[in-house]
């Protein structure tokens, strides 16, 4: 009698409660301590490019960024009323995240089953990558959810519940997604699997390329301006296949992403069993086509600026893909408990990162190492990276010494340092703050640059040991 209650009760249940759940499930993950870390470098350059004026903000596009220009163009508005907080810097990402658990939602009902929806949706804010893309001010979250849109826009009107609006829809998403990141376009080929017959693929074909017209500029001006890229070192094929495997999603050990993606492959294999042929193969296709095509790139020996955040943008099928393997059980209860479970294992680690301030750059770990010892008529030195969030956050108040280069982005400092420059009498004390990232670094940079404030007359001294994930140091160097 009990047990014939609790299921009556549970068909009860509103259909519109799940959802409610989700949506708060998504946005709580997604907040939470994001205003914790400080800023790391392309943080950094976001709030630089977004608070200056529009002038200044056309002409640095004729240098640098040109590929992400749609999205300060889109974030602009936001910073101009909330200000550049952290919090406020990447709510906007957080959401992003969030509203994409919602799309998934739709995608799963309509091209899968509702097991599929709920469980997608429920994992996806909680993928690793996914939890970084929601603490970043910047583009990833935004452009993953616009391939989550574009998704479900190709399945609504090859399955006749949009019309016209809704081919209109589809090319404008495709146009956005790929301004936003042109990366993105790379998935957008693998829509055209949705399509059913010879009309809807003629008609899928129209609306993709009309939206991808507008990305050709940039590719063809972003490929002009690839030396901005040209500190990322070159890895070999198997090294790039190896990343995607390991770090791209999941962040975590072989075998821990082994145990993921067996998940995700015994999901796709129940998908082709029960008749979703053509939804699966297309999910599949969004992952595999921008991955394949880095891959590819690196044979050819013409890829040497692979990141793996680069294809974060395709997650929402990973989490599709993950959603059917984890929600094949026959019992319901069993379903739940299982999605729980691997998304408290997804989303443990990069969540207890977020508790530490200095878990993205050694910015705030310098500046409370400097603040409390700085005097007046101070000034200090820095590496690029350090000095793009340290001119950000104007805590110190203290000249930079190695600014003014002209760089690109016109704000920050020299890349260095690796030349400290001639320093004014005037000045006593100079905080030379260097990142030791690797060997050579701390070989041969550092030493050659403390003997240069030496050779100027200056005594210099350990304030702070290496610390942070840039491996910081703060150094004192005074005069008589």
């Amino acid at each position: 009698m009990t047990t014939s209650l609790a299921r009556s009760q549970l068909r009860q249940f509103p259909t519109w409660m799940p959802v409610v759940l989700i949506a708060v499930w998504a946005l709580v993950l997604s907040t939470a301590l994001i205003w914790v870390p400080g800023y790391w470098n392309d943080e950094a350059a976001t709030i630089s490019m977004t608070t200056r004026p529009w002038s200044k903000f056309v002409s640095t596009l004729s240098n640098v960024d040109i590929v992400h220009a749609a999205y300060y163009v889109i974030i602009r508005p936001w910073v101009e009323v909330f200000g550049t907080s952290t919090l406020s810097m990447r709510l906007p990402s957080a959401v992003a995240v969030a509203t994409t658990s919602l799309a998934l939602i739709k995608i799963g009902v309509i091209a899968f089953d509702r097991r599929v929806g709920y469980g997608a949706a429920v994992l996806y804010p909680a993928i690793p990558v996914s939890v970084w893309m929601a603490g970043e001010a910047r583009s990833p979250a935004l452009s993953a959810l616009l391939v989550a849109l574009q998704i479900l826009l190709a399945i609504m009107v090859c399955r006749g519940m949009l019309h016209i609006v809704g081919w209109i829809a589809l090319g404008l998403t495709t146009a956005l997604c790929g301004c936003v990141f042109f990366f993105a376009s790379l998935s957008t080929p693998a829509l055209l699997i949705f399509a059913r017959t010879r009309r809807d693929v003629i008609r899928m074909a129209a609306a993709l390329a009309a939206g991808t017209i507008p990305v050709v500029p940039i590719v063809f001006r972003g490929a002009g301006q690839k030396s901005q890229v040209s500190w990322i070192s070159e890895i070999s094929p198997g090294a790039t296949a190896r990343s995607m495997f390991e770090s791209q999603y999941f962040m975590m050990s072989t075998v821990a992403a082994a145990m993921i993606w067996a998940i995700a492959i015994f999901g796709v294999v129940m998908m082709l069993r029960t008749g979703h042929r053509r939804a699966t193969l297309a999910v599949l296709a969004v992952i595999a086509l921008p991955n394949a095509a880095f891959i590819l790139a690196a044979l050819a020996g013409s890829m040497s600026f692979y990141m793996p955040r680069y294809l974060a943008f395709t997650t929402p099928a990973v989490a599709m893909l993950l959603g059917m393997g984890a929600t094949r059980f026959s019992r319901r209860m069993w379903n739940v408990a299982a999605v729980l479970m691997l998304a408290g294992l997804l989303a443990f680690s990069q969540l207890a990162q977020r508790r530490d301030e200095n878990s993205k750059s050694g910015w705030l770990y310098a500046e409370h190492a400097i603040r409390p010892l700085r005097g007046p008529g101070d000034a200090w030195i820095t590496y690029f990276h350090m000095s793009r969030a340290a001119v950000t956050y104007e805590s110190l108040h203290m000249p930079l010494l190695n600014a003014g280069r002209g760089d690109d982005y016109a704000v920050f400092g020299d890349t260095g340092v690796r030349s400290i420059p001639e320093i004014d009498q005037a000045i006593k004390v100079v905080w030379y703050v260097p990142a030791v990232r690797s060997e050579q670094v701390s070989m041969e940079w550092v030493p050659a640059e403390l003997n240069a404030l030496r050779r100027q007359g200056f005594t210099v001294n350990l304030v702070a040991p290496q610390a942070t994930v840039d491996k910081v140091s703060v150094y004192r160097a005074h005069r008589p």
